[in-house]
């Protein structure tokens, strides 16, 4: 398959976001999705013949409905349908249609940020959803119900549901533990079934064994395994149901392999957060694919899982990964396999899993997209400025991958503004932050230089042009300047002059230039833009005020001024110099100057200069006017094809493509979501165009695929009318172009011709229940079920496009009644005659048939009709599912009883229905109450129920709604509050609490809660079952303390020999001391000690200085030394096998030791 990637358009997306444990899945169909920023990006991976080493990830599409971080999705398939769902950090889960790029439901049950969520993978019966307070929804999309509820309140950081069991799934938690839970669908209750413990960080990712049984075992055939990973750099495979480790690997500190020499990596502790991914490989389920820190991919084989091996993927030069890992995706296509990864150095990286090799790389933003410059010497090479503190650059042109891509960051601390290529010198980048910082980069050597002189605030523009002095600089100096220099302007409104040559110098004010030229004294206007021409004659400079002047080097002598705006000037381009010699030109267009600004229109100058022009001329009309834009102007490009076609981006979300000849517009572009910020015209393609845009994106697409305007007619005719109307016209226009390229904006680059929202009738048959399932609030006819639908989804995505909330309309209560008003007027003319009949006395079942077709005159008749016309309503609200609109219809006739009774009964209670509750009284409004906290307890509220509880004064319910969460904390300061200091229940809150966190083997807070209890006993039982040194010494102060409480003597010694173990010489001490029996350990503690303190040192040179010792000195030291390794020899044979190892018998040691035994001679007389 022949790859181009310029017969298509396409986009440079944002990064896939990062530290999410699955943001990112490969469908069979081949396509890619992950979620960047708000969004979920769509790209189709085509691969090339099975000899070539070729693919392309090819941008398909686009899902805009969240308003935060994506950040988890998975996908599932529901017979023919492919499907998509995804949860964010706006708590919302949205169900999608990945073929018409839809969503078909969603909801907001959640009340944290939303971390994980899974699909159930072969029917779609279930989506399971987890967040940050460690909530679980469990949606049953058949029926449209959710279960809510907890196992642990620990954030959730994955799920996986079980490919076995539909209501099985694993849960990761982020201290390391993994629960398998289960769904009663009879009673709505989510229950753990396992807890698997090991890991001791976050666990990043969860993967079930592609095939039921033990691939390990011959003979375990219903075994169920799961794969685990974590950020404490490793991972393991779990017999899930049995709780048994199968295999437990830590990534390793160093490996070898590909082209890089990873044994010189750096200490891996040190590394930037940790996080280990992982991959079960369907096609070969004795073998995983996990990350390495590095950013490499290793392959382990399990067939010996006790020491599994690994193998690392072979690198490539700029088509590997250089960070760490995030996702691992799989898909298989004509028996061959292929993994997509993404990363921290902001690359997705297709591989060829049989080979072990890349095939495809797509770089991504982790930025916006603050400036796109493409290079005058290599047109295949383009530079993006991010503002992630970096600058990427591609190259297009090869055809047998997608980019060849570099991201420059050395030397650049914050935001990249502005970047300018050198005309003269390959691979030279001028680059401006928003700190102020102007510099060059080398590209080819990647290396960076800063010029010492900083702007006061963000550097906007730069430019190249020829070095300018004042008129008294000598020749000679000016001799030596013949290069070209780098130009700036800053948010301070300076314009400097760096020397290139060496830019790590101080900058000069071409202010002071141009004062010293033009003899000017008073104070220069602040500096917004400027741009040199590109034979280097003329220099135009914008300013603050709207005002252009146009220099003439190499003194800056003024020349003239252009007064066409009043606003800022944002921008300012020249054009191309290679049309100068253009003989089939009637004019010289390299005299055309462009400006753009906060104006919204722009402007084309033709600047061609008198012989004998005054410096004080003043120019205020221009050649051609580009009027359109709704507003600023934020970048122009001149095309290098065509000499009267030019291309301007815009803050309203537009890039436009003009025709100089009749300012209309030829083509315009709405793909992205967000401001447009750059603009660039492809120099290989006179129908390719790049922009940017704060979406985090760059698209390049073709202007041949957007030709025409449908604001451009609009803004035609304005310009035609008076000043007052055009401004009405145009804020008209925007509000209808908006409407009209929603879709465009949401669909952005599918080339389909299907229509981009799907009509509900037609999602019916893919999703049981659908009419359900998307909550239509009143009873519509089906053409009005599909515009109401549209409306919605309208109204979600011009919220994400516009920046704003749009205002909704209410609907109403009775839309039958009001569909009836919208009856043809034909229609409502023969109810008018009838009406008149039915107010003299004639029975409404009279005048109609049926009482629908009489809707359209019930409200204007008797108050019974207008009644019955309500109950109407209501019963069409209940046989449509809408309760709560079927419940206000019920408060207004009156009937408040009958709709909380319905309410209680069937679930529906909300706030306002138990706060209007009072009206009946408040016996009424109490039983509510309880009925409405009951519910919330039901749903997994219990924080809710408790405060509807405690408003009823029901204490001991508030702290049984806790107590059945698992909320101790909460249980137990609640009763400190309101209850008694003698109430049973707190007794059993501690005791119930103590429990639990034995069970989670937290036993310094369990022996708190013994404490509290007096339970001094149970307290330090609690506190013996760490075997931590520390936590004897506490249960040794404990039993000192209350008396009475025995303490098991062998326990301590372990406690002791585990201080002596890790050098805790102290803590060995003040156990030996508090307890008699331990007494005896005292020597060996002080050997221990001495041993620590002497083996810190060299012992070869200390015994040599030892051997200048006396032959008296080392005789009268053998006695003492014989008793004490006669003493070890009896009473601690392992210690002596120590000390006899170490050749230190003559060694200062037992000098210290002796004097120490001197001191304990009363004790040991009889030992």
């Amino acid at each position: 398959m022949e790859i181009d990637q310029h017969d298509h358009e396409g986009v440079v997306p944002p990064s896939a976001n990062w530290y999410c444990s699955h943001v990112s899945q490969c469908h069979d169909n081949g396509v890619y999705a992950f979620g960047g920023r708000n969004d979920i990006l769509l790209y189709q991976l085509i691969v090339g013949q099975p000899d070539q080493m070729d693919g392309q990830l090819a941008f398909i599409g686009i899902l805009s409905l969240h308003h935060g971080r994506v950040t988890c999705l998975q996908l599932s398939r529901n017979g023919v349908q492919r499907l998509c769902v995804s949860g964010g950090e706006d708590k919302k889960i949205v169900l999608w249609d990945i073929d018409s790029k839809n969503y078909i439901a969603k909801h907001e049950k959640h009340q944290a940020k939303i971390t994980s969520v899974t699909i159930s993978m072969s029917n779609s019966k279930w989506i399971i959803s987890g967040d940050e307070s460690g909530t679980l929804v469990c949606w049953q999309l058949a029926v449209h119900r959710f279960i809510v509820g907890s196992i642990r309140k620990d954030s959730i950081s994955c799920i996986q549901i079980s490919p076995y069991s539909e209501s099985d799934f694993a849960i990761g938690y982020n201290d390391g533990s993994i629960v398998i839970a289960t769904i009663n669908v009879e009673t709505a209750v989510i229950s753990e079934k396992q807890l698997l413990r090991g890991h001791d960080r976050q666990i990043t990712c969860l993967n079930w064994c592609p095939v039921i049984g033990n691939p390990f075992k011959s003979t375990s055939d219903n075994d169920v395994l799961l794969a685990s990973s974590s950020r404490d750099r490793s991972f393991r495979i779990w017999n899930a149901y049995k709780t048994e480790v199968i295999s437990s690997v830590r990534m390793p500190n160093r490996i070898a392999g590909g082209l890089r020499n990873w044994a010189k990596t750096g200490d891996v502790e040190k590394q930037a957060k940790n996080w280990i991914t992982l991959l079960w490989l369907p096609w070969d389920v004795t073998r995983i694919v996990t990350n390495y820190h590095s950013g490499s991919l290793l392959l382990w084989d399990l067939s010996n899982c006790k020491k599994p091996q690994h193998t690392v993927f072979e690198d490539h030069p700029n088509r590997c990964h250089t960070r760490t890992v995030f996702n691992i995706a799989c898909y298989t296509y004509e028996q061959r396999h292929f993994l997509i990864t993404f990363s921290l150095d902001r690359q997705i990286i297709c591989w060829d899993a049989t080979k072990s090799q890349p095939i495809a790389v797509l770089p991504t933003l982790g930025g916006q997209a603050h400036c796109l410059r493409i290079s005058p010497l290599t047109s295949s090479l383009i530079a993006v400025g991010l503002g992630d503190n970096c600058i990427i650059t591609w190259k297009v042109s090869d055809k047998q991958r997608c980019y060849d891509s570099r991201t420059l960051w050395q030397g650049i601390d914050s935001k990249v503004t502005v970047i300018k290529w050198h005309p003269k010198t390959e691979g030279l980048l001028a680059f401006g932050t928003d700190s102020g910082k102007v510099g060059l980069y080398n590209t080819l050597s990647q290396s960076s230089n800063s010029s010492w002189s900083f702007h006061k605030g963000t550097v906007y523009s730069l430019s190249w042009g020829p070095h300018c002095y004042c008129d008294n600089m000598s020749q000679a100096e000016s001799a030596k300047i013949n290069k070209l220099t780098l130009y700036s302007v800053g948010g301070d409104g300076i314009a400097l002059q760096h020397n290139s040559q060496q830019i790590e110098s101080h900058a000069s004010n071409i202010n002071e230039i141009i004062a010293k030229t033009n003899d000017i004294q008073q104070k220069f206007a602040l500096r917004s833009e400027l741009a040199w021409k590109p034979d280097g004659n003329l220099l135009a400079i914008g300013n603050d005020d709207g005002l252009i002047e146009v220099f003439q080097s190499p003194h800056l002598k003024r020349l003239l001024k252009i007064q066409c705006q009043s606003r800022i000037i944002n921008c300012l381009r020249w054009h191309h110099h290679h049309f100068t010699n253009d003989r089939q030109l009637d004019q010289d267009v390299t005299c055309w100057l462009a400006s753009g600004s906060n104006a919204m229109t722009v402007y084309i100058h033709d600047i061609k200069l008198p012989q004998a022009a005054p410096s004080s001329t003043v120019i205020t009309t221009s050649y051609k006017q580009l009027r359109g834009h709704q507003s600023r102007v934020t970048d122009i490009s001149w095309s290098p094809h065509n000499v009267n076609q030019i291309a301007t981006a815009s803050y309203d979300g537009s890039v436009k493509v003009w025709d100089i000849t009749n300012c209309h517009v030829i083509a315009c572009y709405i793909g992205h979501i967000g401001r447009i910020l750059t603009v660039a015209w492809s120099l290989r393609d006179n129908d390719l165009i790049y922009s940017g845009s704060q979406d985090y994106s760059v698209h390049y697409w073709r202007i041949s695929k957007f030709e025409g305007d449908r604001i451009s007619a609009i803004a035609n005719d304005q310009s035609q009318t008076s000043n007052k109307n055009f401004k009405k016209k145009r804020k008209n226009a925007n509000k209808v172009s908006t409407a009209k390229d929603e879709n465009v904006a949401i669909a952005k680059m599918n080339q389909t011709d299907a229509a981009v929202l799907p009509k509900v009738d037609e999602l019916q048959s893919c999703i049981p229940d659908a009419s359900v399932i998307n909550e239509i609030s009143s009873p519509l006819t089906s053409s009005e079920h599909t515009n109401d639908a549209q409306a919605s989804v309208k109204e979600e995505q011009l919220k994400i496009s516009s920046g704003k909330k749009k205002k909704n309309k209410q609907r109403s209560l009775l839309p039958f009644c009001a569909n009836a008003d919208s009856r043809p007027k034909i229609v409502q003319r023969d109810e008018c005659s009838k009406l008149a009949e039915i107010i003299k006395g004639k029975p409404i079942d009279t005048a109609f048939s049926d009482f629908e077709s009489a809707l359209g005159v019930a409200l204007f008749a008797d108050r019974e009709t207008a009644s019955r016309a309500i109950d109407f309503e209501r019963e069409k609200h209940l046989l449509s599912g809408n309760i709560e609109q079927s419940l206000q219809l019920n408060i207004w006739t009156g009937n408040t009883g009958e709709a909380l009774r319905f309410a209680t009964e069937n679930g529906q209670l909300t706030d306002w229905l138990v706060s209007i509750s009072i009206a009946g009284g408040h016996d009424v409004w109490l039983e509510t109450a309880k009925s409405y906290a009951n519910q919330l307890m039901s749903n997994g509220y219990p924080q809710r129920a408790a405060v509807y509880f405690l408003a009823c004064h029901e204490v001991h319910q508030a702290l049984d709604c806790f107590i059945k969460s698992g909320m101790y904390r909460e249980a137990t300061a609640l009763a400190r509050c309101r209850l008694s200091s003698e109430d049973p229940i707190i007794t059993d809150i501690y005791l119930a609490w103590a429990r639990s966190l034995e069970k989670e083997s937290r036993f310094e807070q369990a022996a708190k809660c013994y404490l509290a209890l007096r339970r001094y006993a149970e307290a330090v039982s609690a506190l013996s079952r760490s075997k931590d040194h520390s936590a004897a010494i506490a249960a040794v102060k404990v039993a000192q303390f209350v008396g009475g409480v025995p303490i098991s003597v062998s326990w301590m010694k372990t406690c002791i020999d585990s201080s002596l173990q890790i050098y805790s010489i102290n803590d060995a001490f003040s156990l030996c001391t508090k307890v008699d029996e331990l007494k005896p350990f005292l020597l060996n503690a002080i050997t221990w000690h001495e041993l620590a303190c002497t083996l810190d040192l060299e012992f070869t040179q200390l015994d040599q200085d030892m051997l200048q010792l006396s032959e008296e000195a080392a005789s009268s030291k053998v006695e003492s030394i014989d008793k004490i390794l006669a003493y070890f020899r009896n009473c601690d044979e392992s210690v002596y096998n120590r000390i006899t190892k170490i050749e230190l018998i003559n060694g200062p040691i037992f000098e210290s030791v002796m004097i120490k035994w001197k001191l304990l001679d009363d004790f040991h007389e009889e030992k």
